[in-house]
């Protein structure tokens, strides 16, 4: 009891700590979209729950379908033996998210700030945004700062102060089970009067059988107050794009459209030098701390430029490469080895791939952020699936120009023993004449040897 009323008072000071820091929080600048429609914390209000007496039915009818339907996990079968359900549960899930991939000496700090948030907070995840989307009709971007905001308030607004974490799991539990991405189960909803896209597709459904049927077209009352929020053009809530009768429910939420990644052409030399012990070293340069791919080590590189040559960019990074060695390096000395993909999220890259054999073993970096790593060291070194790409391509290439090589050297050899080779003439053999045993004269002789010649 003294525990109850202890966690009571900490969530009073809480929420009256959280409206003194709201009341002085400083306006982010809004958007000609937002300054529109009037204030973001204030969405229209058939995006909200503006009825308590609604607030209150929902809550009920949630819990009753959780408590009847909820899946018997491990997690929720121990907190059943714990003094406090909720705050124990959520603790568990909470330890283990944050125990993943992070050592525990490291997540203890963050665990306890994180325990000290109001617990009286609803929870919002993928398949609580996909719930509260289509109660609500809303069909923006789920990604964007208005929804996100408007999300978090109404997840606020409906979690029972009763039991928030079983609240927080039972909407989970609904996205997961019934309401789901694709065929949503909707006749299964245990809050299937309270949802707004359901509506919509009922009237859409009467409305498309009336003009099948021949029927004067006519509004009907139910839709009045998402038509007038939507003919508006100023609710950053609605959605952007038509309603498309085959989507149906699903029509919410919407997520942006995909942009194409970007196409690039990046100039990459493979420079390599023969080390102290016989392995070949490569130059790597480290990539700057923040943006992609950061603080990762990379083969020198230049990201090449429309409008300009392939020439005079190959002329750009062997002066660099210059200034890294501490020593002239032409462009000449360079070799074509091939191209690479590599597609990343947001972009499409096509590294250009050249090499350079350095003979001089003394070749030394003059910058900071470049070194010499040997061929063992650069396959645990912190590089990216593209420069392992390209080593690749270069070993590739490297092993059929030593196998070129080999087969020209068999190739010369076999020539040269072939030419050296004194050569021998065949002298034709004679038949001996059948003269019947006797001996003939010289001339005879001669004679004979002529005619079967």
């Amino acid at each position: 009891m003294r525990s109850c009323r202890l966690i009571s008072a900490m969530q009073k000071n809480k929420r009256t700590e959280r409206r003194t820091k709201e009341s002085v929080r400083p306006q982010r600048k809004k958007t000609k979209r937002e300054e529109d429609a009037g204030n973001v914390n204030s969405p229209p209000r058939y995006h909200t729950f503006s009825d308590p007496a609604h607030i209150e039915l929902l809550r009920s009818q949630l819990l009753t379908w959780y408590d009847e339907e909820k899946r018997e996990l491990p997690w929720r079968s121990l907190a059943l033996t714990e003094p406090d359900v909720d705050i124990r549960t959520y603790g568990v899930w909470v330890s283990e998210i944050m125990l993943q991939q992070t050592q525990v000496a490291t997540v203890i700090d963050y665990y306890n700030k994180w325990m000290k948030v109001d617990f009286v907070a609803g929870a919002v995840d993928g398949n609580v945004i996909r719930v509260l989307c289509r109660l609500r009709a809303i069909g923006a971007d789920s990604t964007s700062p208005a929804v996100t905001e408007a999300l978090w308030g109404l997840a606020n607004a409906l979690v029972d102060r009763e039991r928030p974490g079983d609240f927080n799991q039972a909407m989970m539990e609904l996205g997961a089970r019934v309401c789901t991405p694709k065929a949503p189960v909707c006749s299964q909803c245990p809050v299937q009067t309270h949802c707004h896209s359901y509506s919509k597709v009922q009237v859409k459904q009467k409305e498309n059988s009336e003009r099948l049927l021949g029927k004067p077209e006519k509004k009907l009352l139910v839709l009045s107050d998402i038509e007038d929020c939507m003919n508006s053009g100023n609710c950053p809530l609605c959605p952007s794009e038509p309603w498309d009768d085959d989507l149906g429910v699903q029509n919410f939420p919407r997520k942006p459209a995909k942009k194409p990644p970007r196409v690039e052409r990046t100039l990459t030399c493979v420079v390599v030098r023969h080390g102290e012990d016989g392995e070949d070293e490569f130059l790597l340069r480290q990539r700057p701390d923040k943006g992609l791919l950061a603080g990762l080590w990379q083969f020198p590189s230049l990201l090449l430029e429309e409008g300009k040559s392939e020439m005079k960019q190959k002329r750009a990074l062997c002066s660099e490469l210059s200034g890294t060695l501490g020593s002239s390096l032409n462009q000449s000395l360079l070799h074509y080895v091939g191209e690479v993909v590599h597609i990343f999220s947001h972009i499409h890259q096509t590294y250009v791939v050249h090499a350079v054999q350095l003979h001089d073993t003394d070749a030394t970096t003059q910058a900071e952020n470049a070194q010499w790593i040997s061929r063992s060291a650069l396959q645990i070194a912190a590089v990216s699936t593209g420069v392992k790409k390209i080593l690749k391509l270069y070993d590739s290439m490297d092993s059929q120009r030593e196998h070129t090589a080999k087969k020209d050297k068999k190739k010369n050899t076999t020539r040269v023993k072939t030419e050296e080779k004194p050569k021998t003439t065949k002298r034709p053999r004679l038949a001996p004449a059948n003269h019947g045993g006797r001996q003939l004269s010289l001339s005879s002789f001669f004679k004979t040897v002529k005619e079967e010649s």
